[in-house]
């Protein structure tokens, strides 16, 4: 009751927008044709006539570097231009209308157990307020690493080119960057690192315990938020 009472107030005191699917075509494409595709379907492009842009590329900072691809046959391919992508387009142009008041930014992943923050274009540059963002992740990953979970291999912390790579274009350094917003996260949910392929299928009887783990991670950042931190 007393968890209930303080989410409440918490919650009370900010306002949310959620993006359950940012990639609608892609994730259809995983449904009916390849489960692990990870693009966008735009296209076709190249001599190839490859299909899809890795969204997470396709940001107009940082866009065009070693760290993402201009073949468009690749994973990673960065589009033919920084917002090449409707989808990120639009996000961008969402999240510009609300920059004003927006205190929080979560980008969530699959898969690996890491709470990151930027830069990920860059090991060598602290992004703005890194300190800060680094403290409460290491709050926040404290107590997910505490919950009781039989098979739970604990987060991480730290930047995205230091956790686990490097990325150009990437999301969360635009929306630190050029938004300036204070909590800007990405959270790779479980299982860890080490699943290979099957990470990314995440079975049904794990559901609840990812559910636990990010839900205890963001309500951490809500909490700080709230109290205007």
């Amino acid at each position: 009751i007393v968890v209930k009472k303080t989410f409440q107030q918490t919650m009370s005191k900010l306002e949310f927008y959620f993006i359950p699917v940012l990639n609608p075509d892609g994730y259809v494409y995983t449904w009916n044709t390849d489960r692990l595709w990870r693009k966008t379907r735009s296209g076709p492009t190249g001599n190839f006539q490859c299909f899809g842009t890795d969204a997470n590329r396709n940001f107009g900072f940082k866009w065009q570097g070693p760290f993402s691809s201009s073949n468009p046959c690749a994973e990673d391919f960065r589009g033919i231009a920084p917002f090449s992508e409707i989808e990120i387009r639009s996000l961008a142009k969402f999240l510009h209308s609300i920059s004003s008041s927006l205190r929080g930014y979560f980008d969530l992943h699959a898969y690996g157990k890491h709470f990151v923050y930027p830069f990920a274009y860059t090991r060598l540059v602290e992004a703005p307020e890194a300190e800060k963002m680094s403290k409460l992740a290491r709050l926040a990953v404290s107590r997910i690493n505490n919950l009781p979970s039989g098979q739970s291999a604990p987060f991480s912390v730290g930047s995205v080119a230091r956790s686990i790579y490097n990325a150009n274009g990437a999301t969360i350094d635009y929306v630190k960057a050029v938004l300036n917003v204070t909590y800007t996260y990405a959270l790779e949910l479980g299982p860890s690192q080490h699943a290979g392929v099957n990470g990314f299928l995440l079975p049904q009887s794990r559901i609840s315990e990812a559910l636990l783990e990010s839900s205890t991670g963001l309500f951490t950042v809500f909490e700080a938020i709230a109290r205007g931190e």
